[in-house]
């Protein structure tokens, strides 16, 4: 079975109404971590996002290499119907992720005002994932019920921006290899033969508040090339994540006007 997750960065009230209306997984569904985009042009650039469960930080070192690091902390707790033998169950469903990011990059300009950059991002997730299951009718406590896992997911992105780093619209793509360790609540290791294999399609939209103070917003799609070979009655990959957050920029400027040449003005000077 496909399950499709939305999660935002706004209060929780909000999560509850959006997950009323597009329901509940019947399956625990791994969910990477925000999609970090550092947004430099030149060096000694600090750059800031902030969600409600992630955060990240990036610095531009020289005129053309970044670093960046993250940490995410996200829980949630659902309630899911289950029929059996026509009587209707609610489980309650409990996912905790946390965890931080580490990424290098290269970045360039394509024009001379620098709004058209060019950027290549890699790194690896380091993550933590517990999930559980309760209900009064659930007599099964070992397996993909309750869990908890340790999740090194190493990426490597690319991506445009146009327009200034405070204000923009961003599109890159995203490769992700999540790799799993599962453990059941005894503490005993659960096989797992599924390898996803995460192609992101990102979106990033930016408008600057005042002052270096941004709003950002991120949409990604996400497809798993390895979605065959998912074994059911496991865990699944989200397919599509929304995002919204502020973004805090230090030491980005303004781009420099380049005069055009048509509008130039040459004064010849004749000595007499």
């Amino acid at each position: 079975m496909r399950t499709f997750q939305i999660t935002i960065s706004m209060p929780i009230y909000v999560l509850l109404i959006i997950s009323i209306l597009l329901g509940f997984a019947c399956t625990p569904t791994y969910q990477s971590s925000r999609a970090y985009i550092p947004q430099h042009t030149e060096a000694k650039q600090l750059q800031v996002e902030l969600g409600t469960d992630q955060a990240d930080v990036s610095y531009s070192v020289t005129d053309n290499i970044q670093v960046n690091v993250g940490g995410l902390y996200s829980t949630s707790e659902s309630e899911a119907k289950e029929v059996v033998n026509d009587v209707e169950n609610i489980n309650v469903e409990t996912s905790t992720f946390a965890g931080g990011q580490v990424g290098v990059g290269y970045f360039t300009a394509l024009n001379e005002k620098k709004t058209q950059v060019f950027s290549f991002n890699a790194g690896s997730a380091f993550q933590t994932w517990d999930f559980s299951r309760e209900g009064d009718d659930l007599t099964v406590n070992t397996g993909y019920d309750n869990f908890s896992a340790s999740v090194i997911n190493p990426y490597a992105q690319m991506a445009f921006m146009f327009g200034r780093p405070t204000s923009n619209i961003s599109f890159g793509l995203r490769y992700e290899r999540p790799m799993f360790d599962f453990e059941d609540a005894s503490g005993a290791p659960i096989e797992n033969n599924s390898q996803p294999s995460l192609l992101n399609y990102m979106f990033h939209s930016k408008y600057e508040i005042t002052g270096g103070l941004s709003f950002f917003g991120q949409f990604i799609y996400r497809d798993n090339l390895a979605s065959d070979d998912m074994e059911d009655e496991t865990y699944e990959v989200s397919s599509w994540n929304v995002y919204f957050g502020l973004s805090y920029a230090m030491g980005f400027s303004a781009p420099k006007e380049v005069p055009n040449k048509s509008e130039t003005i040459e004064v010849e000077n004749t000595d007499k």
